[in-house]
């Protein structure tokens, strides 16, 4: 009998000590979460352009797309921090600044969109994230960003789009130290010089196409109209009347 509890008491402190070994801190479960923010500055046109703007949302490579904070450290590959996330996916952060930048500047008179309304919006602008990741292998800590705008102008007519610009935005920016926190605040800051960038070509830009008159449709050519000639009057052919039969009595 004495054995059987020393063995019970050796299984339950056998147990314990296992479950101890597994156990892990709150703490290390925790995922820390970023977001990219509209800087406090704001960018007040001077005019109001007879333009509609649409935005979808950007894109991005297969790699980069997703909540991972990616980073590269000496001569690895790409990798990414498993307790330090995004809020929700850079692009669609990035795109939201811009689209939020733009509506409050008072530029676009027809207002600026980024989900489908039913109305034809003039112009229509794509973005897409072209790389975003803390760069550690050169000895420092930098902050690499790209960004990819295009512009269409939209046909009123036939709904076709035509480019009338496009440009790639690359930035790479020394950071202070290696945390993430750091590579966030760069690029937070970085957003405001990318806007700066983007508002010097997009003013002069729609000012030029905010003059351009919509194509319409083509005329019909015109007809020749020829006139009615007056009616003459109905005549109805009457057959020529038929010779007589001369009567008996009068022959000799």
């Amino acid at each position: 009998m004495k054995s059987r509890r020393l063995l019970t008491t050796g299984l339950i402190l056998t147990v314990g000590l296992l479950v101890g070994c597994v156990r892990l801190p709150r703490e290390s479960l925790e995922v820390d979460r970023y977001s990219i923010d509209l800087p406090d500055s704001v960018w007040a046109a001077d005019e109001t352009l007879p333009i509609t703007l649409y935005i979808p949302a950007f894109q991005s490579s297969a790699q980069q797309r997703g909540d991972r904070i990616f980073f590269r450290d000496g001569d690895r590959m790409m990798n990414f921090y498993f307790y330090h996330r995004w809020v929700v996916s850079p692009e669609q952060m990035i795109g939201d600044v811009l689209a939020r930048d733009l509506e409050r500047s008072g530029l676009f008179g027809g207002g600026v969109f980024q989900d489908e309304t039913g109305m034809i919006p003039t112009h229509e602008i794509q973005g897409r994230l072209v790389e975003l990741y803390a760069d550690n292998t050169r000895g420092g800590y930098r902050a690499v960003l790209e960004i990819k705008l295009t512009v269409f102008r939209i046909d009123p007519v036939s709904y076709e789009k035509k480019t009338v610009f496009q440009k790639s935005y690359p930035f790479e920016l020394e950071r202070d130290n290696g945390y993430v926190k750091s590579f966030v605040d760069v690029i937070n800051g970085l957003m405001a010089s990318w806007l700066d960038e983007v508002h010097a070509d997009l003013l002069p830009l729609f000012e030029t196409e905010a003059v351009v008159e919509p194509p319409t449709q083509r005329p019909l050519p015109e007809v020749e109209v020829i006139p009615e000639l007056p009616a003459e009057p109905a005549t109805m052919d009457l057959p020529a009347p038929m010779p007589t039969k001369p009567d008996s009595t009068d022959s000799p």
